[in-house]
């Protein structure tokens, strides 16, 4: 079994946001949803994109991508 290793204050993520940490070379996103804290991989598995940085909807967070029209 892995050891925990702490690498954020609660007070630090409040209620409906996220936070990225890492180290390893690994990028880590973790969420307060309610009160409950998810860590997932930070990158978006199409393109990277950081998903911390993402609009999260109850359990579900959606990449930082703005849609473009083109014209």
């Amino acid at each position: 079994m892995a050891d925990l290793i702490r690498v954020v204050m609660r007070s630090e993520v409040t209620p409906g946001t996220a936070i990225s940490v890492g180290g390893g070379g690994t990028s880590v996103a973790i969420f307060n949803v309610d009160g409950e804290y998810f860590a997932i991989g930070n990158a978006c598995n199409h393109h990277g994109a950081p998903l911390c940085q993402g609009t999260i909807n109850g359990h579900k967070v959606r990449a930082p991508f703005t849609q473009r029209n083109s014209t």
